[in-house]
C-alpha cells in the first residue's frame, strides 16, 4: 500500500482501493518495519507521524503554503499531486460527499491528474449532474490521460460513449 501512495499516473480502481483511507505510505513503512520494532517513537520528533491536514485545505496547497514542516519529507520531493491524488482517493474511499463542490472546482486544476482524478471523485461520489458536467469537461480537457479516464468513467457507469 505504501508503494501505492508514492506511484506516479493514474492508478487502476483495485489499487485506488487498496489505498484505502492511507494519503502517505513512509508513515505506515516506519510502523511495519521490522527493523524499528520496538523502537520507542517518541525519542526523536522526526520519527512520530507528521502528515495531519484537513483534505480541503490539502487540495489547496501550493508551492507558496505547503507547510515547512512537510518541506523536507518525502511528500515535497514526489511532488505535491501526489499528495492531492492520494488526498482525491481518499476522499472517494471515506464517501465525503461534503466536498463534491470543492473537486468540481479541481477541474479546473492546471494538473491533468488532479483533473482526472477529481473527475473519477466525481463519479463514485455520485455528484448530481455529473455526466452533463463531465460531458463539458471532456470537450474542454486537452490532456489525453485525463481524456481517457473521462471516457472510462462514461463506460463504467454505461453513459452514451459519444464523446468523442
Amino acid at each position: 500500500r505504501s508503494y501505492l501512495t508514492q506511484k506516479k499516473g493514474i492508478l487502476s480502481e483495485e489499487e485506488r482501493n487498496i489505498i484505502g483511507k492511507q494519503l502517505w505510505g513512509c508513515d505506515r513503512c516506519l510502523e511495519v518495519c521490522p527493523y524499528n520494532k520496538g523502537i520507542p517513537v517518541n525519542l526523536h520528533k522526526e520519527f512520530l507521524p507528521r502528515l495531519k491536514g484537513d483534505y480541503k485545505q490539502i487540495l489547496v496547497f501550493t508551492k507558496e503554503n505547503f507547510p515547512e514542516e512537510w518541506k523536507k519529507s518525502a511528500l515535497s520531493w514526489r511532488g505535491l499531486n501526489l499528495l492531492k491524488r492520494n488526498t482525491i482517493i481518499n476522499i472517494v474511499n471515506t464517501e465525503k460527499t461534503d466536498y463534491i463542490t470543492l473537486l468540481k472546482k479541481e477541474l479546473k486544476n492546471p494538473s491533468p491528474i488532479i483533473r482526472a482524478y477529481s473527475a473519477w471523485a466525481l463519479v463514485k461520489l455520485g455528484a448530481d449532474d455529473i455526466e452533463n458536467c463531465l460531458r463539458k469537461h471532456y470537450y474542454r480537457e486537452k490532456d489525453q490521460a485525463a481524456k481517457k479516464e473521462i471516457r472510462r468513467l462514461f463506460l463504467l457507469k454505461g453513459w452514451s460513449d459519444q464523446v468523442d
